[in-house]
């Protein structure tokens, strides 16, 4: 048994990142728009962090799921209440398992103007995190699960990796793929 752990921290620090990032960049443009003078700051604002806290719960039961290799199937299981589920998956019973692991690769494919495929491309971080995962499983249906907090293979993080999710279900199952690359 292998088990494939989405660290939640992991996840909810880049998608905070990322929001930091945006908040820099609006603050900045008031900034300037205003004057170069700080905005006034008001208590009111911190009503704002409890559906922001909120909505960072959400995304950490819905984009978070562990995965677990056994010898004969593969399990998904959701450890953030109330969000707990675990699907399990015999790999006699399996069609295909795909994996995802970027989709900035083919958010607006079909625009063909350059400049607009850009601003699309940038607003789209606003909803998607960069550390977009997901393992598609084709069994009796299609069941898809995202893995946001289980790490890509850079510098230093420690394994498994979701690129070592690949290469072990690919012992176990012969229909494994990654999303986007064609068979030769």
């Amino acid at each position: 048994m292998t088990t494939f752990s989405s660290k939640i921290s992991f996840s909810l620090t880049t998608l905070g990142i990322q929001q930091i990032s945006w908040l820099f960049v609006a603050g900045g443009i008031i900034f300037v728009f205003n004057g170069f003078k700080l905005p006034a700051l008001s208590y009111s604002y911190l009503f704002l962090l409890i559906p922001y806290l909120a909505a960072m719960y959400l995304y950490a039961g819905l984009f978070n799921n562990d995965i677990i290799v056994h010898q004969t199937s593969l399990e998904i299981v959701n450890r953030v209440p109330p969000f707990k589920k675990t699907a399990k998956f015999e790999f006699a019973s399996i069609q295909s398992i795909t994996l995802r692991y970027d989709w900035t690769e083919t958010c607006g494919t079909t625009i063909r103007t350059r400049w607009i495929k850009l601003i699309v491309k940038e607003l789209a971080l606003l909803f998607f995190p960069w550390d977009y995962k997901w393992i598609k499983i084709v069994a009796d249906k299609e069941y898809t699960f995202y893995c946001f907090g289980i790490e890509y293979d850079y510098f230093d993080n420690k394994c498994p990796l979701f690129e070592d999710l690949f290469s072990h279900l690919k012992k176990y199952h012969s229909q494994v793929q990654w999303a986007g690359i064609q068979k030769t």
